[in-house]
Order: C-alpha cells, then sequence, then structure tokens
C-alpha cells in the first residue's frame, strides 16, 4: 500500500497544503513548531479517524476558523486507487466520505489503510498503566477485525451501564438488581470474544517479538510478550494452562467469566463497580524473564520499542496482505546513529512507505543513505517546500 499525496486544510498551523509524497522514504524537516507532525497527524486521521496526538478534534482546528479537512490518496497492492477525506465543523462533528464520494463511518474507515505510528511518548507502551497497552493492541487487532472493533466499542457501552446499575445497587436501589441479571449475559458474551481476540493475538504477536528483539540485540537479549486477562490463570493446572494459552477456547473462557461473575458478585455490589473484565486486563513485557516495566533503562527501552512496532509492522503485513504505512515522529532525537541505522534497515527490507519528522538537518543525510528513492521536505509555519537535490 502507497500513499501518493496528504491534502491537509485548517489542520493546526497548516492553512492549506498539499504534498505529493514517494512511495519508499519521506522526511519532513524545520524547526519544533513548524507542523511536521501536524502532517502525519493528517495522516492518522485519514486512516483512524483521530489523531494519535489528542481525542480532541478542535484542539487540531487552525486558530480563528471553525473546520479542519484532511485528504489521503494512493493505492492498494493490487494498483486499486482509493481515496479517503475526513472533514470535521466544530459543533457538528465528522463526516468521512471514500473515493466513491459517499460517507462512510469510522468504524468502516479503519483498517483500510493499515498504519503503524511511532513517537516520543509511546514509552508509555513500556512505563504506563495497563490501559496504555492495551489501547496499543487494541488498534492493532481493530486494524484486522471489524467484529473486534464493534465488539470493543460495545463493551464500553455495557460496561459503562453495568457500572451505572451497580452503583444504582449500591445505593440501595435493589429493584436494579434483576436488570443487572440481564446485562451480566451481554457483558459476558461481549467480553469473552475480546478475551479470546486478544489471546490468539498475543500468542503469534509474542513470536513476532521476540524474533525482532533477538536481531536487534544479536541474540544477547531476551523479550516476551506475555497477555495477562485480569484473574484468570488460576483456574488452570500448568498442564492444561499451556494448551489453552495456544488455542483459547470460546467455551473456556466464558466459564471462567462465568465463575468470576459469582466470585465478585458481592464486592461489585458493595463498590458499585465492575471489578473483572477486559478492561483489567494487561499485557507483560518481559525483558530477560523480568517485568521491563520495572528493570528497563532508557537505552534498553528504545530497543524494546523498536521491536515492538516492527512486530506490529510484520503483523498487519501478514494480515492484511499488504505493507502498512508507518509514521516515525521526532524520534530520532533520541536514539544514536547506530539504532538510526538499525530502525531503517528494518523498515526498508520490510518495504514499507516511511514517513518521518526531524529538527535534525544533519541526520538526513545519513537517513537517505540509506534508501534510493526518497523526498525531503522542509516545513515552516505551516508551509511545505520539497527539495528536489538534497544534499
Amino acid at each position: 500500500m502507497v500513499l501518493n499525496y496528504v491534502k491537509l486544510e485548517n489542520v493546526r498551523n497548516h492553512e492549506q497544503s498539499e504534498i505529493d509524497l514517494e512511495p519508499s522514504l519521506n522526511i519532513f524537516f524545520g524547526p519544533n513548531g513548524a507542523g511536521k507532525t501536524s502532517i502525519l497527524e493528517a495522516i492518522s486521521i485519514a486512516s483512524f479517524s483521530k489523531s494519535f496526538i489528542t481525542n480532541y478534534d478542535q484542539n487540531i482546528v487552525r486558530h480563528g476558523e471553525n473546520y479542519y479537512t484532511v485528504e489521503v490518496g494512493g493505492s492498494s497492492q493490487n494498483g486499486i486507487p482509493f481515496t479517503f477525506s475526513v472533514y470535521y465543523q466544530i459543533g457538528k462533528g465528522k463526516e468521512i466520505r471514500d473515493i466513491s464520494g459517499g460517507t462512510i463511518s469510522s468504524i468502516e474507515l479503519i483498517g483500510q489503510i493499515p498504519l503503524v505510528v511511532l513517537y516520543p511518548d509511546m514509552r508509555e507502551i513500556i512505563f504506563g498503566p495497563p490501559s496504555a497497552r492495551r489501547e496499543f493492541v487494541d488498534k492493532i487487532i481493530s486494524q484486522t477485525d471489524t467484529v473486534y472493533l464493534k465488539k470493543l466499542i460495545e463493551y464500553k457501552r455495557i460496561l459503562k451501564q453495568r457500572n451505572k446499575l451497580l452503583s444504582e445497587i449500591a445505593n440501595g436501589d435493589r429493584k436494579q438488581i434483576d436488570v443487572l441479571s440481564a446485562w451480566n449475559k451481554k457483558f459476558i458474551q461481549t467480553a469473552s470474544y475480546i478475551i479470546q481476540q486478544r489471546g490468539l493475538f498475543s500468542y503469534t504477536f509474542s513470536f513476532i517479538v521476540s524474533e525482532a528483539f533477538e536481531t536487534i540485540t544479536e541474540g544477547k537479549e531476551s523479550l516476551i510478550f506475555d497477555y495477562q486477562p485480569f484473574d484468570f490463570f488460576d483456574f488452570f493446572t500448568p498442564e492444561n494452562l499451556v494448551v489453552f494459552r495456544r488455542y483459547w477456547y470460546l467455551d473456556q473462557i466464558l466459564s471462567i467469566l462465568e465463575q468470576l461473575l459469582i466470585k465478585y458478585a458481592k464486592k461489585e455490589i458493595e463498590r458499585g463497580i465492575t471489578l473483572f473484565g477486559p478492561h483489567k486486563d494487561d499485557f507483560q513485557l518481559l525483558f530477560n524473564g523480568n517485568n521491563a516495566r520495572e528493570v528497563a533503562s532508557q537505552g534498553q527501552s528504545k530497543s524494546i520499542l523498536i521491536a515492538l512496532k516492527n512486530a506490529e509492522v510484520k503483523y498487519l503485513q501478514n494480515k492484511k496482505n499488504t505493507a502498512p504505512i508507518v509514521l516515525f515522529d521526532d524520534i530520532f532525537s533520541e536514539l544514536d546513529i547506530n539504532r538510526i541505522n538499525q530502525v531503517l534497515d528494518l523498515m526498508k527490507n520490510l518495504k514499507v512507505q516511511l514517513l518521518l519528522t526531524t529538527t535534525e538537518i544533519d541526520k538526513i543525510k545519513n537517513i537517505i543513505s540509506n534508501f534510493e528513492n526518497y523526498g525531503v521536505y522542509k516545513v515552516e509555519s505551516g508551509k511545505t517546500i520539497r527539495f528536489e537535490h538534497f544534499s
């Protein structure tokens, strides 16, 4: 998959920009605040229907305006052309259109342009709370499984309603107990699918991560990606657990959730909140057998992130049968030359289209030396100028 162009209108400090892209490497350089990241953000919006920087679309709209528009166009692995545009107006919401000109939903958009994003704050995947790791996994699976995405949305709705009922019961409204029983069935059915798909994903993904990390560290260190569904594994003998973690049988997941429902029933009513389920899951990164969150240094965390993103590219490539678009936002300021070359070699070998931003012009020569075809663009005050010959 390749993007041929990206258009931005009223996106942060971009009044109107249209950028033609190279199929291999695209580098955007300039000072902080120039509008480099906004270009990557626009691609994220046209792929996910949301920014990787903020959840608030009104913050993206250029000062003094009341709307923004982004559009990308390109072609699939089979040469089939596509365009996707997102129009947002403050107070009215979003409108997404495809190449036919017809409107589509955000659910229909996600996964059309497989996307991998890496930016400095992503160390949260390693050092942050479980929610950061759940979000990392959910974004990957959602690009390959629309049913999973729909189940996630449904689960959040059910969880909100269930918590409301538990709170009312905790405050003395016992009439809601019968209503809660009906919502419990929906809760377990939806949760079981999410847990199963997370488990199946993790089984495959862990192998890819381990292999990537072994390559990066030249076999000197190990990394395992380990799914930990909340309070789940105590229900198995060690032998049975090995088999379960390979196949993630749905009937067993349902049975365990029913037992957890009984286990936490009293406490949930006392506290007025749901105490188990996929929203409590975590994914451990075991670095040399220990939790990376507790033992990894800053330098080691960079290698872990590179391995995770390399694995994400490979996983999406295998599932979608096309190379994802890769966005790197200002990550090279935190990497030494060896790690930069390592990342670029990995991306080049995977034959992805790479778009990256940097403030360090001196690193560009080293970056482009790894590629035959590339585009270099200077960004300043929301204006983008392409260098036909960069030296």
